[in-house]
């Protein structure tokens, strides 16, 4: 599930927000409004995950990828570069070993990242409790793929434009 947030004036217009959801195919279940008297129990209750940022697992797949497949290709490098004349060949196989770790690990990291998303990073509730505090209202949606979260983005977007 991918949790996808929007932050309204009032609780009506959260509301009416959260309503343009069910006809998207939403389960009511995974639609959660927040308001500004949401108590600390019900806030526990919000799906959320010790986790990066999105995008986090990609750019450190790719960093770590990267290292790796360098590191694995420059060794053969540097002992052919002892060993053998003219090396050029063997040391741009080695930087290509860099370029494909560092792709490999980025799709690796991705990849993760998407199988084990399953609620709001906990380093962005505060952000949503602030609102709160203000007197603003949120829903939080968890949507089951990348085109129900486009859909549900497009919707909250939508709500929030209207005059409430």
């Amino acid at each position: 599930m991918k949790p996808v947030v929007g932050v309204f004036k009032s609780r009506s217009a959260a509301q009416m927000a959260a309503g343009t959801l069910v006809p998207l195919g939403i389960p009511r279940d995974n639609i959660n409004i927040l308001t500004p008297d949401v108590t600390q129990t019900e806030l526990a209750q919000l799906p959320t995950q010790a986790a990066e940022q999105p995008g986090m697992g990609k750019a450190m797949g790719a960093t770590v990828g990267g290292a790796v497949g360098l590191a694995a290709g420059t060794l053969p490098a540097l002992l052919g570069g002892l060993l053998i004349p003219g090396v050029g060949p063997v040391l741009a196989i080695g930087l290509a070993g860099g370029v494909l770790g560092a792709v490999a690990g980025g799709v690796a990291g991705g990849a993760m990242e998407s199988s084990t998303t399953d609620g709001l990073p906990e380093d962005e509730l505060f952000i949503y409790e602030d609102a709160l505090r203000q007197g603003h209202s949120a829903v939080v949606v968890l949507a089951a793929s990348d085109k129900q979260v486009e859909a549900v983005r497009g919707a909250l977007e939508d709500a929030g434009r209207r005059k409430h």
